[in-house]
């Protein structure tokens, strides 16, 4: 559902995030809707990612008709599973 890639910047002192949504993924109202989607969910995600970072969020096929919930959730288990969060297991 979310594809996400991240590089590490220590000249920033905060995480910047871009989303994306490819022309294969749908018509021009559903790709805008994808990227507020992706948007959304990460402003009201809990735990603030670790500073110095540049998120790419990737809207992917899956996403076509999901809610709001449903892209929080995902975006939690990509975010959670590439280590993001300050303090979470495997921090590298």
């Amino acid at each position: 559902m979310i594809a996400l890639f991240f590089a590490s910047t220590p000249s920033s002192p905060e995480a910047r995030l871009a989303t994306a949504a490819g022309r294969k993924y749908g018509k021009a109202h559903e790709r805008s809707r994808a990227r507020r989607l992706l948007r959304e969910a990460w402003r009201l995600s809990g735990p603030e990612p670790k500073p110095g970072v540049d998120v790419i969020l990737l809207a992917r096929a899956g996403m076509l008709g999901s809610g709001l919930r449903d892209v929080e959730q995902a975006l939690a288990d990509v975010v959670e599973k590439a280590g993001l969060v300050a303090g979470a297991e495997g921090e590298r």
